[in-house]
């Protein structure tokens, strides 16, 4: 029996919705007969809206509402059933998919990855250098302080 009261509610909201657009479009005299396609659409997406505000309402938050009120008002603004199951659809995506911090905290372990890797490829070139200022230093028989400290270099960039 309340199917039924929710469905005749649904179909007074989305009567009422439709009548009253109709209503408008005739005293403003720009009513278009080709639009009674989209008129008749509307009319039964509303019905469709109305009985699911009016069976899930309750249930997601509108306890305070009568399920027939919540019917007719479905049937009358299919508009906003729809934005209620698409932010319910986002939510429930959301919950399942994880926050947006697991997401960050992988985005910024592979940056600190890819920094590290920079560095060490930086620190190999640096010693690549140093070993070719090395040998030419020693070619040319620089002093041993010199090489010593091209040595030194060496090592620091080796440790760290």
């Amino acid at each position: 029996m309340s199917i039924l009261m929710n469905l005749s509610a649904a179909t007074l909201g989305a009567g009422f919705y439709t009548l009253f657009t109709a209503y408008k479009y005739i005293s403003e005299r720009t009513y278009e007969p080709a639009y009674n396609s989209i008129n008749l659409l509307r009319f039964f997406l509303g019905i469709v809206s109305g009985v699911i505000l009016a069976s899930f309402g309750p249930d997601i938050g509108a306890k305070e509402y009568n399920p027939i009120v919540l019917g007719l008002i479905g049937g009358y603004s299919s508009e906003a059933v729809n934005q209620i199951l698409l932010r319910m659809t986002e939510v429930l995506g959301a919950a399942i998919k994880g926050s947006g911090k697991d997401d960050y905290k992988q985005r910024e372990a592979v940056l600190q990855a890819e920094a590290k890797n920079q560095q060490n490829l930086q620190r190999q070139q640096t010693v690549i250098a140093l070993g070719n200022v090395l040998r030419d230093a020693i070619d040319k028989q620089a002093p041993p302080e010199v090489i010593d400290s091209i040595k030194k270099a060496m090592d620091e960039q080796n440790k760290s």
